[in-house]
């Protein structure tokens, strides 16, 4: 099977002399060609290669960056740095972005191959090592982003809760909350919080963004969440440009253990940023057409861009109902994500208190925690706990094992006998009480259908109908199998209908059920 390369050269005479060494080699194939930074991370994840070879050139850098992420992202990828014969700091650079060889133009074929055998040999290796580890290391979530199909349909709320909840389930886990909603976002809106300083900060130095200067940025919630505010001043939105995304992305990554972002509605440079430096990308959509339709734009949008496909895409249903007009075979026809299984219920105001309070925990329903917990597990940002049906089984049998001894047959025999003469003592009154409630609901039925008896039957008579069509009338207005125990009589000005029922228990007898209605005679003309 041949290795896989992704190449990462904006200049094409590199690229030319480059593919056709490439192509005369047997054991490699080139899978996709990069022009640019920003198409590049995509590319890699996207495709997965054995050897990522870049161009120390390659627009709009610095390639330091871009190869210190994925180096983050995809440990064992083996980087080989493309660079001309005259760099004298190739070297230099080559240390820096972490490469594990060096192709100078014009390039040579066996050098070439000598240099690919050699970074995807030790890629192997490398992938090997993080395998036989990856069972003893837990999974970390990297980087989450949440974006809302359009405005007001939960987005904050979701990311900010779920950020919550993974810090209060884990103090010892490290959580950053961003706001990305530049113009709109108010995180501390639904989190009691202080500030003075926002992702502007950041972003003014963000070549030059360290640990220390981001720990004096982000403001600390009482829960132990780590969050970024959105700007205080909306004139400042244009500093948070793609670039300064990136790299306050790529330091916060290497902080902590997981960055989530609410990342807002609207498609923009930062958001492109965002998702394309993303290890999960959850697109939040409600069931009605108009969200769904903007979903549909905004995944479009982002694969034009290049930063996300569709299959790289989490599509998560807010606010679902059984009652909706669009139910789950509709929406997965209208979105281009894969729409995730847990579906987020309709609440109602079930989270007014804890938005009002800006107290997640307050008064929150047990189903809101239960999504979002099932939301973070199938979307891969916390590992799935292992076999709970089996521990459960383990605890029951540990508890029967502590009140049953092994070696008591008598024991389980009398318990035995205790379930049957229980079972013998409750029939009764349940055959009593059931009895009980077919004879009240066999009145409530003919009281009904008396009622619909005697408002027919008068208002016949209140035209001058004779007797036999008034007693018609009220028979058509019940079921047929009523008329046998049904009398009509009309005197006085009025009609009355009795319905006889025979009570449980009763034998031959009858009771009567007597409803009478009076009689207005209208006029004739």
């Amino acid at each position: 099977m041949k290795k896989r390369l992704v190449l990462g050269i904006a200049d094409q005479t590199l690229t030319t002399d480059l593919l056709s060494r490439i192509e005369a080699l047997e054991d490699f194939e080139i899978v996709h060609v990069s022009e640019s930074t920003q198409e590049l991370v995509p590319a890699v994840l996207n495709h997965n290669p054995d050897v990522l070879v870049i161009d120390r050139h390659l627009p709009p850098g610095p390639i330091s960056r871009v190869t210190h992420d994925l180096s983050v992202r995809r440990p064992a990828l083996p980087v080989l740095l493309a660079t001309r014969a005259g760099d004298d700091d190739s070297l230099a650079l080559a240390l820096e972005v972490g490469a594990r060889g060096v192709l100078a133009y014009p390039f040579v074929l066996a050098e070439v191959n000598d240099a690919l055998v050699r970074a995807s040999e030790w890629g192997e290796r490398m992938q090997e090592v993080l395998s036989g580890g990856s069972q003893h290391t837990e999974v970390q979530g990297g980087v989450v982003t949440f974006a809302g199909s359009k405005g007001g349909v939960g987005t904050t709320i979701l990311t900010v809760h779920t950020a919550w909840r993974l810090a209060q389930q884990d103090r010892a886990k490290q959580v950053c909350l961003v706001d990305l909603d530049l113009e709109k976002g108010d995180i501390p809106s639904y989190v009691d919080l202080s500030y003075r300083v926002s992702i502007v900060d950041l972003a003014k130095i963000a070549d030059d963004i360290t640990d220390r200067v981001v720990r004096d940025t982000v403001a600390v919630h009482e829960s132990g969440l780590h969050i970024l505010p959105a700007p205080i001043d909306v004139r400042d939105a244009d500093v948070v440009t793609a670039t300064a995304i990136r790299s306050i992305l790529s330091q916060l990554r290497q902080m902590y253990d997981v960055v989530l972002v609410d990342a807002g509605s609207n498609v923009t440079p930062a958001q492109a940023a965002a998702v394309e430096m993303s290890d999960h990308v959850v697109q939040v959509v409600t069931t009605d057409v108009p969200s769904l339709r903007a979903a549909r734009r905004q995944s479009q949008a982002w694969m034009e861009l290049g930063v996300r496909g569709s299959g790289d895409l989490a599509v998560l249903v807010n606010r679902y109902s059984r009652d909706s007009e669009i139910q789950q075979s509709t929406i997965d026809r209208l979105v281009l994500g894969r729409r995730l299984e847990v579906l987020v219920p309709e609440l109602g105001r079930g989270l007014e208190s804890a938005v009002n309070t800006r107290t997640p925990s307050h008064n929150a329903p047990k189903a809101w925690w239960k999504a979002l917990d099932a939301m973070v597990t199938e979307t891969g940002v916390v590992p799935a706990p292992a076999e709970p049906a089996a521990s459960s089984r383990r605890m029951a049998l540990g508890r029967r094992a502590r009140k049953e001894p092994v070696g008591t047959p008598a024991a389980a025999g009398a318990e035995s006998g205790q379930v049957s003469l229980e079972t013998v003592g409750v029939l009764p009154v349940t055959v009593a009480i059931m009895l009980l409630l077919w004879q009240l609901v066999g009145m409530g039925l003919s009281f009904v259908w008396a009622g619909h008896a005697a408002n027919a039957a008068a208002r016949e008579a209140s035209l001058g109908s004779p007797s036999s069509k008034v007693v018609q009338a009220a028979r058509e207005a019940v079921p047929s199998g009523v008329h046998g125990n049904m009398k009509v009589e009309t005197a006085g000005g009025q009609v009355e209908v009795r319905i006889k029922i025979a009570p449980v228990g009763s034998g031959t007898s009858t009771a009567p059920v007597d409803v009478s209605r009076g009689v207005t005679k209208e006029p004739r003309g």
